[in-house]
């Protein structure tokens, strides 16, 4: 089998790593001449952590993650509306929730991956498939083939596109897939450098999430990660800004830093000292959209990460969800019976089957989680209710979450840890058997 893999983020290139791992051919297509992993920090807990002890990087992991005890949410600077525990996490679910920069977890992740696997400047413009395979052409006029597509390239995903064509003119492409995920929300972030010891009030040690509302600053390893959110204004600019700019990127970032500057923190600097420690090649723009697609693969073509489930950034669910997309198309990938369009299909359709619930679930949270950052009544309606909510039934939410923890069925396995049991591993034994048997 050799798979084609467009895409090389977080979840094209965890999969690629896995790939490596399994055995199995492939190649990824890169649109940039260079990633640049920009945004602030991500966050991640036990349904991940497994694959990484798997795939040997968890000693890198711990040296460049904290893990997050605190959550503090404040009404305005120094007035906190609720502070809620996380270190209870270990315990529970065998490891903290973590907190990394995400560039130092890219680049982690990027060592998993061979240098020649990767091929830069290669924007996919169109895909065909038939019984035998797959062919994709890239911008440069040049042509690859394979077994398999996975289409790891991001909201706007080219390899979407081309299936959905494909689907709407046979007429059996969703509604909902054939609209445009709302976009509202403008996103600015950055990683600042280190400040001097002493200067802030952040407990040496201690990684803390610390929000007001639309301004979220976590904290790791002496320096601020820090995100800014505003609203995008009217239908007609929210388009045209979809137009200008619709991934993470420079473009226009230094324009809504100006706009910024003024608005204060809860621990004592303005965001303007944040913006003026921060390397200017680690601040970054970006427009923010949430959307579930329904349809996930057609024929030897499957999607993953945003390509089929946009989330707001809230709790890192993006970033996580791309990750367990990779671990679930490895081990469907790695254990299908044959190359023949039958068992490909039947493998990228289990593959869905299992992704799809716990995809759901996780943008059910980050909607819940957004709705906390809302401004006026209703964003004040949310975070009454959500005070009232008791401790037991926001644990039983994280057990829900932390309940599927997939591991790479062709690795060694690593036992699970805590109180809360995960969810048996899924059997991919069936799919070894072709079809035509």
């Amino acid at each position: 089998m050799h798979v084609l893999i467009s895409g090389a983020g977080i979840g094209g290139v965890l999969l690629a790593g896995l790939l490596e791992k399994a055995g199995i051919s492939y190649q990824v297509f890169e649109k940039a001449q260079e990633v640049k992993p920009l945004g602030s920090a991500i966050s991640f807990g036990s349904n991940v952590l497994p694959v990484f002890r798997q795939l040997g990087i968890m000693g890198e992991i711990d040296r460049h993650s904290q893990p997050l005890m605190r959550f503090v949410r404040h009404f305005i600077p120094h007035r906190k509306e609720w502070d809620d525990d996380y270190s209870f996490m270990k315990e529970r679910y065998g490891d903290y929730i973590r907190i990394i920069e995400r560039p130092k977890l890219y680049d982690i992740l990027r060592t998993l991956v061979p240098v020649d696997k990767i091929l830069f400047s290669k924007k996919v413009l169109s895909i065909e498939q038939n019984d035998e395979g797959v062919m994709i052409r890239c911008s440069d006029n040049t042509t690859y083939h394979g077994d398999v597509l996975i289409g790891a390239d991001g909201a706007y995903s080219a390899v979407r596109q081309a299936i959905y064509r494909t689907l709407k003119d046979k007429g059996t492409l969703p509604a909902d897939d054939d609209t445009e995920p709302p976009f509202n929300t403008h996103c600015l972030v950055g990683v600042s450098r280190p400040f001097p010891p002493g200067t802030y009030e952040v407990a040496k040690g201690e990684c803390r999430y610390e929000s007001i509302f639309f301004r979220e600053l976590p904290y790791l390893d002496g320096g601020v990660k820090w995100m800014v959110l505003q609203d995008a204004g009217n239908l007609k600019t929210r388009n045209d800004e979809r137009f200008r700019n619709n991934e993470w990127g420079s473009e226009g970032a230094m324009t809504m830093a100006d706009k910024v500057r003024d608005l204060p923190t809860p621990f004592g600097p303005t965001v303007g000292d944040l913006i003026d420690n921060t390397p200017t090649e680690y601040i970054s723009k970006v427009m923010l959209e949430e959307k579930l697609y329904t349809t996930w693969n057609h024929g030897r073509t499957a999607l993953m990460g945003d390509a089929c489930h946009k989330f707001f950034p809230y709790g890192g669910q993006g970033a996580i969800n791309a990750m367990l997309d990779a671990v679930v198309l490895a081990n469907v990938l790695q254990a299908c019976a044959t190359t023949r369009i039958a068992d490909v299909r039947r493998c990228l359709d289990a593959y869905r089957a299992e992704r799809f619930p716990g995809a759901q679930l996780a943008h059910a949270a980050v909607s819940k989680g957004a709705a906390l950052c809302k401004r006026g009544f209703k964003g004040e309606m949310f975070r009454f209710i959500y005070r009232l909510v008791p401790r037991s039934v926001i644990i039983s939410q994280w057990d829900n979450i932390y309940a599927y923890r997939p591991q790479a069925a062709f690795l060694p396995f690593i036992p699970p840890e805590g109180t809360a049991k995960p969810h048996e591993q899924t059997d991919y034994e069936y799919l070894k058997t072709s079809i035509a048997n």
